[in-house]
């Protein structure tokens, strides 16, 4: 059996934290889903699927697995109690918790995961961040949502922000990075390199702007593995539209 290839958040890792972002190597799923898929909506084999979430509990060493139905809103979930297995939950992108042994996660085909927890270790969050997430501020209201439930404040949190697609790959037409620049200036990441040309989108830079803005400190976020174009990860965009879903996750351990 390959081994599971991912990435770690040394900051989530400091405050006691298991932070891990994985790629698509080393799950059962074939073909164009080969092979770490966990999306249960591209058509994936229940078997693989089945066996796939096997593997990311037993390597994540996690009794439970939650993970929102994503539907690229401002929606944050609270889970207040223990899961056994992987939960498909409620519809959000972004989770909180502080229950102990429980992994909380997103999945990403070029979307920007953030894992995100207190210093003390005490509470985790994640964060499922498109391009309509980002207009709508979730990252702001799920920083909001985490502080109010546990009352931390935002200088007590460390994240990380994982692989998501790069801004050279991420070309988008010219009406969004306009409504980016009117709506969000504060986000940056919007790249015109001149007007005959269309404009790009550095979702990464947008994250961290935007998290900074929520009031964390900046040498508490950091920014983890590569972008998306690289091969070891599904990629919406390089596929032409059918790919699988790596998985980024977070445990609060003790």
């Amino acid at each position: 059996m390959t081994e599971l290839l991912s990435w770690k958040s040394a900051l989530l890792e400091a405050a006691g934290l298991t932070g891990v972002f994985y790629g698509r190597v080393g799950g059962a799923s074939s073909g164009e889903l080969s092979s770490l898929n966990l999306g249960a909506q591209v058509g994936d084999s229940p078997a693989a699927l089945a066996e796939n979430e096997r593997r990311v509990l037993a390597d994540l060493r996690a009794v439970g697995l939650y993970l929102p139905q994503q539907i690229h809103g401002d929606q944050v979930c609270r889970v207040r109690h223990p899961v056994a297995g992987v939960v498909r939950g409620e519809p959000g992108d972004a989770v909180i918790t502080d229950e102990v042994g429980l992994a909380i996660g997103v999945l990403t085909a070029d979307c920007v995961p953030i894992l995100f927890g207190s210093r003390d270790g005490g509470a985790i969050g994640v964060i499922h961040a498109g391009w309509r997430g980002l207009r709508a501020g979730l990252i702001g209201r799920a920083i909001e949502r985490f502080t109010g439930a546990f009352r931390y404040q935002p200088r007590d949190i460390v994240a990380a922000i994982g692989p998501a697609i790069g801004p050279r790959a991420y070309e988008v037409d010219r009406a969004l990075a306009a409504e980016f620049l009117r709506e969000r200036p504060e986000l940056g990441g919007v790249i015109w390199p001149d007007r005959r040309r269309k404009p790009h989108l550095d979702l990464r830079l947008m994250a961290l702007n935007d998290l900074l803005g929520a009031g964390l400190e900046s040498e508490a976020v950091e920014i983890v593995g590569p972008t998306t174009e690289d091969e070891r990860f599904f990629s919406h965009r390089r596929s032409g539209g059918r790919a699988g879903r790596q998985l980024s996750a977070v445990l609060r351990n003790s």
